[in-house]
C-alpha cells in the first residue's frame, strides 16, 4: 500500500524492518552509507554504500523498499561486490539476482509483494524456474547461473549475423568467419575456478588467445547483440537494483575477500545467536566462507552441538556429513548448554595465526549456546597454570590473548591428565595442535581424556588418522 511518506522515511522504515526481523546479523552487514542520487535508474549498492533514486522509491509502496532494501543487503551478504571479476557486468547481475531471489521469495511472500516483484516487472522477472529462466534450477550459486546463461546465449544464432562481415562459405561449412556469430563468447567472460559451482559449459577464451584482436572484438559485438535479443524488453530493466564492484579494492583483492568472510561468518553467528532471519539456514553460506579442507569447521561445529546437552534428537540422524564414517551427527531442535574443555597447543612448532584462528572458531560455535563455558589450557610440555581461562556466555565474543604462553616443546600429556582427573566437569575436549608429539608416532601410549575428545590437526594430513584408539575420540584435519 502507497502511503505519504518521503523516499528517505521509507529507507529508514526498511531498515527498521531489518532490525525487527532479522535481528543483529544483516544489520551487521548493512552498516552502510546511504545515498540518494538521481544518476541512478533505481538502486544499488557495492557493499559499502546503499545509493537509490528517490523518484523511484518514492513511486513504491513501503512494503515493496522493505523487499529492495532486503534484496540489496542479501548482496553483501552472498558478496556479490567481490565475485564479478572480469565477467559481464549485465549478466552477473542477473546471475546474483537468479541466486539470491530464490532464496528471498519466503520473506517476499511474507512482505506480500511476490507479485509486485515478478509479475509486475520490478525485479526483470529474475527468478529460478520462472519465466524466461524457467530452465535454471533453484538454489545455484551466481557462478552457475554465469555460466549457464553464456552457454544458452552463445548458442543462439546472431540476430544480425546474416550481414556481418565473412559471410560466405566458410560460414556454411562451420568455419565461422568474423561477424559470422559463430557462438564463441567475448574475450572478457571467463571461468572462474574458485567458483562454488559451475555450469556444464567450456572455458571461454581468454585474452589474447590466438583468435586476434579483430576477431575477439566481433565476438564481443555479436555476443552483446545476443544478449539483447535474449533479454527482450527486460534488456533496459534496472531490476530492483544494481551490485557494483566493491570501492578500493585494487590488488588487494585476497585481503578484502578476507574481510568479506569475516564478516559473513560473524553476521551468521548472530543471526543463529538471536534465531529466526535471512541467511542462518543456507548451507551455501557455510560453502562461500568456508575455505578448510573438507569444510572440517563445521563438522566441529556439529560435532560438539551433538555433544551439547539439550536441544537434539538422534531419532533421526543427520546427512549433511554423509561422506563421514566415524561421526554419527544429530538433527538439531534448540540449542542450550555446553560445557567444553579446550587444549591448545602453544609449543614453538605452533605458529600464532593457528592459536588464534582456533580460538576465533571456537568463539563462534559456542556463542550460538545460551549456556555456554569453555575452558581454555595453554600447554607445550606443561599446563600453564596460571593462564588456564574459563569463558562464560557473557565473555563472548573471545578476545584473542595478546601472548600465547609456552612456545617450547611439545607433550600433551599433562593437559590430557588434567582433564582426565576433571573429566565430570565437561562435556566434550579438543585438542588443537600440528600433531608433532608422541600421537603421531606412538598413539596407543597416550592417556586417555575419559571424555568425547576430538584431536584437531592444524594444517596436518586430512588423510591420516592422528589419534589414539580411545573410545568416542575422532580426528580431524583443518587449514589456517
Amino acid at each position: 500500500m502507497k502511503t505519504g511518506l518521503t523516499p528517505k522515511e521509507k529507507i529508514n522504515l526498511a531498515h527498521d524492518y531489518i532490525y525487527d526481523e532479522h535481528p543483529i546479523g544483516l544489520p551487521y552487514l548493512s552498516q552502510w552509507e546511504v545515498k540518494e542520487s538521481l544518476k541512478i535508474p533505481t538502486a544499488c549498492t557495492n557493499g559499502k554504500h546503499l545509493t537509490y533514486n528517490p523518484d523511484w522509491i518514492g513511486s513504491l509502496p513501503s512494503d515493496v523498499v522493505k523487499a529492495i532494501v532486503l534484496h540489496e543487503v542479501a548482496h553483501v551478504l552472498f558478496g556479490h561486490q567481490l565475485r564479478c571479476g572480469s565477467r559481464d557486468r549485465r549478466l552477473w547481475n542477473i546471475a546474483a539476482d537468479l541466486e539470491i531471489n530464490g532464496h528471498l521469495i519466503p520473506w517476499y511472500d511474507t512482505l506480500d509483494v511476490t507479485h509486485e516483484l515478478r509479475e509486475d516487472g520490478l525485479a526483470g522477472g529474475v527468478f529460478p524456474l520462472y519465466g524466461r529462466y524457467i530452465s535454471m534450477d533453484d538454489g545455484k550459486a551466481a557462478e552457475w547461473y554465469y555460466n549457464k546463461l553464456v552457454k544458452e546465449i552463445t548458442e543462439q544464432p546472431d540476430p544480425e549475423g546474416d550481414e556481418g562481415e565473412g559471410e560466405g562459405e566458410g560460414d556454411k561449412d562451420g568455419g565461422g568467419g568474423e561477424g559470422s556469430g559463430s557462438g564463441d563468447p567475448p574475450s572478457h567472460i571467463v571461468e572462474d575456478p574458485a567458483s562454488t559451482e559451475e555450469a556444464d559449459t567450456d572455458p571461454a577464451p581468454a585474452e589474447g588467445s590466438d583468435k586476434g584482436e579483430g576477431r575477439g572484438n566481433n565476438a564481443e559485438e555479436s555476443f552483446q547483440r545476443k544478449v539483447k535479443e535474449f533479454l527482450g524488453e527486460d534488456y533496459d530493466n534496472p531490476g530492483l537494483g544494481q551490485v557494483e564492484a566493491a570501492p578500493d579494492v585494487g590488488d588487494d583483492k585476497i585481503a578484502a575477500e578476507e574481510e568479506w568472510k569475516e564478516m559473513v561468518s560473524d553476521a551468521i553467528v548472530l543471526q543463529k545467536e538471536q534465531g529466526g532471519g535471512f541467511g542462518q539456514h543456507l548451507d551455501i553460506l557455510d560453502q562461500l566462507i568456508n575455505k578448510r579442507c573438507n569444510n572440517n569447521w563445521q563438522v566441529l561445529r556439529d560435532w560438539v552441538s551433538k555433544r551439547s546437552l539439550g536441544g537434539y534428537t538422534y531419532k533421526r540422524f543427520s546427512r549433511r556429513h554423509g561422506w563421514r564414517k566415524d561421526i554419527l551427527l544429530p538433527n538439531n531442535k534448540t540449542k542450550n548448554q555446553t560445557r567444553g574443555v579446550m587444549i591448545l597447543d602453544t609449543s614453538g612448532s605452533m605458529g600464532r595465526d593457528e592459536c588464534d584462528e582456533a580460538v576465533r572458531q571456537m568463539d563462534k560455535i559456542c556463542r550460538e549456546y545460551r549456556k555456554a563455558e569453555i575452558t581454555l589450557i595453554q600447554c607445550d610440555t606443561r599446563v600453564i597454570d596460571q593462564h588456564i581461562k574459563q569463558f562464560r556466555a557473557t565473555d563472548f565474543p573471545l578476545k584473542i590473548p595478546e601472548k600465547w604462553y609456552g612456545r617450547g616443546g611439545t607433550h600433551m600429556y599433562p593437559a590430557i591428565n588434567w582433564v582426565s582427573q576433571r573429566a565430570n566437569e565437561f562435556d566434550w575436549c579438543i585438542l588443537v595442535s600440528d600433531m608433532y608429539w608422541e600421537v603421531m608416532y606412538s598413539p596407543d601410549e597416550i592417556p586417555h581424556t575419559k571424555i568425547p575428545t576430538v584431536y584437531l590437526g592444524v594444517n596436518t594430513d586430512p588423510d591420516a588418522n592422528l589419534k589414539p584408539p580411545h573410545p568416542q575420540t575422532h580426528y580431524l584435519a583443518v587449514e589456517v
